[in-house]
């Protein structure tokens, strides 16, 4: 028991040792030198861990070799099964130029921002392709299946079509599913949520009409590989009927928008894309914004020319300069803090600015008249002649704005 107490703290040190070495000697081995050792089959190796465990080094390297070329070589596919990697490689390499349509149709139109040059729409994406490799994935006896886009894309080949004109990363994607025929033709539909990037005119403001743009391509392939084309089934791109309702805008020739759909080539040096785009024409409601921005700049301006109607007492001296400056510096503070994008209103407001400093002025020449100079009656002139021309200039100046909302 001795020698084999001796070589349990090299067990428990995970070393490797001789097996030979470890085993029981008779009284008579170690009184007769000349006997003649036990003879053993053969010389094993082994491995000790730490925890105890005798490992067989053989088996070990066999192991290891097995799993090293496991790593290199995949396992065999089994039938009707497809690593998603290996059909995507095969199916580019051999099919080459692959025609993909695609059909896009907008729910909802929300937030239409023109300063931040955004909008966010409700869509559902439709695209189509022909693969006969996929029908292997229906199951036998049946002649279509459809299924999640996750379990699809570990079986099948699915083209990578995204919208590329989103804003960063506001894209949510709310349901998305794959139906595979047995003839091989695939159809992917994908309700997303997804804000995008459009390139908005805003020169006319608030008169204005825009164009809203939904640009799909492949993530990852050029042109020469694969092509985008409009669906043929006209169910699958549109627009629904109340899809700007709340938003501000209506359609350009009715509460509907039109819309168009088409591809095209895109070449920004080396990258070229094959793109689909959806343009939906919208106008916006200009008496929401009338409101916000017209109506205030006119009732500012009705205050200070309110002081042609005062009459020319000492008493009223300080109204009539109040209600001026106060109109005058209330226009100001209304054209810094609104915020509008540069457009016609710039024009628009500024052009009421000038009139109500001129109320201004006019204003001071009348109190001049009366209580420097003490010409009562001229001054009672000056306050009529202004009270009838003002608004004929004024309506002179409307006229030549709104015949220039166009930009």
């Amino acid at each position: 028991m001795r020698p084999l107490l001796a070589v349990l703290p090299l067990l428990c040190q995970g070393t490797t040792i001789d097996a030979s070495t470890v085993m029981r000697r008779d009284p008579e081995h170690l009184h007769n030198s000349t006997a003649k050792p036990p003879s053993f089959p053969e010389k094993t190796e082994v491995e000790v861990q730490a925890s105890g465990k005798v490992l067989n080094k053989e088996k070990h390297i066999k192991h290891q070799k097995a799993k090293a070329a496991m790593e290199k070589e995949p396992p065999a596919l089994l039938e009707g099964i497809f690593d998603a990697s290996l059909a995507q490689v095969q199916t580019e390499q051999t099919l080459g130029l692959r025609e993909v349509m695609f059909g896009i149709f907008c729910r909802r139109v929300f937030d239409v921002d023109v300063l931040q040059k955004t909008w966010t729409g409700d869509l559902v994406v439709t695209i189509s392709w022909n693969d006969p490799a996929a029908s292997q994935a229906i199951p036998e006896g049946q002649d279509e299946t459809r299924m999640a886009t996750e379990e699809a894309r570990k079986i099948i080949w699915l083209p990578d079509i995204g919208v590329t004109n989103r804003d960063f990363r506001n894209l949510e994607v709310i349901s998305s599913s794959v139906k595979v025929w047995k003839d091989g033709r695939a159809t992917k539909v994908e309700r997303i949520l997804a804000t995008m990037t459009s390139d908005f005119d805003t020169k006319a403001f608030p008169f204005d009409q825009q164009k809203l743009k939904v640009i799909l391509a492949s993530e990852k392939l050029m042109a020469d590989e694969l092509v985008l084309n409009p669906h043929t089934d006209q169910k699958v791109t549109g627009v629904k009927d109340d899809v700007l309702l709340g938003s501000g805008f209506t359609g350009v020739e009715g509460a509907k928008p039109n819309y168009t759909i088409d591809n095209f080539e895109e070449s920004d040096g080396p990258l070229v894309k094959s793109r689909g785009v959806l343009e939906i024409k919208i106008r916006r409601n200009s008496a929401s914004a009338g409101r916000q921005i017209l109506t205030p700049a006119f009732i500012i301006l009705g205050v200070a020319y309110s002081v042609f109607f005062f009459p020319m007492v000492a008493a009223f001296v300080m109204p009539r300069v109040a209600a001026s400056i106060i109109s005058l510096l209330g226009m100001l503070t209304f054209m810094t803090k609104n915020k509008m994008p540069d457009s016609w209103t710039d024009v628009f407001l500024e052009a009421m600015c000038l009139q109500v400093a001129c109320i201004c002025l006019l204003s001071l020449t009348m109190e001049i008249s009366f209580h420097t100079f003490k010409n009562e009656e001229f001054a009672k002139q000056l306050s009529f002649q202004y009270r009838c021309s003002f608004p004929v200039v004024s309506l002179v100046i409307y006229v030549i704005l709104i015949s220039c909302t166009s930009g």
